[in-house]
């Protein structure tokens, strides 16, 4: 067997290629056949791989186009990078300590953004006044406390009052139901 050690790793499934990002240094090991040689080069130069994706919903591209792409700033030094995917409107990759992932919008019932990579397990929340990076297979934050110039102006007015929280009740000059 080959041990490869680099940010992703190719395995076969159903005669399909299927990518997975993985940590450098984990310690996995990899049988490559010579189908695989392309993709492995693609590995070692760090480019992001896929597999064939399916299209998104009109939902699914409605919370595509809430994300806040760019560079963002984290908690302890973390820094995370979200683009757009190159070929696939409503994906994006996502870049984090040296490891690519494919995140794709994950309907939610509390109106977070949600992204997700399906075969790692790794989840980007993005709400209005911070974000983090979760990889919900380990059940542990990769990044806390990412903040967009956008989501900091949030979250200063939450502090200082200016923004009612979810759960404060409406004051009486605001209310719709004025007497």
């Amino acid at each position: 067997m080959f041990k490869f050690v680099a940010t992703f790793v190719t395995l076969a499934l159903l005669g399909n290629t299927v990518f997975a990002a993985v940590p450098e240094n984990s310690g996995s090991t990899v049988k490559f056949s010579a189908a695989t040689k392309s993709a492995k080069k693609m590995a070692k130069a760090g480019q992001p791989l896929v597999l064939p994706l399916t299209p998104l919903s009109d939902e699914h591209r409605d919370i595509a186009s809430r994300v806040s792409a760019g560079p963002v700033s984290c908690d302890k030094g973390e820094s995370v990078h979200l683009q757009p995917h190159a070929s696939s409107d409503g994906r994006f990759v996502l870049s984090h300590s040296k490891q690519k992932f494919v995140m794709e919008p994950t309907l939610t019932t509390t109106g977070a953004i949600r992204l997700e990579d399906p075969l790692t397990g790794v989840v980007w929340l993005q709400l209005a006044n911070k974000s983090m990076l979760l990889n919900q297979r380990l059940g542990k934050r990769l990044a806390d406390g990412c903040m967009t110039q956008g989501q900091a102006a949030v979250a200063l007015a939450m502090e200082s009052g200016e923004v009612p929280g979810l759960l404060d009740s409406p004051k009486p000059e605001t209310s719709p139901i004025a007497k």
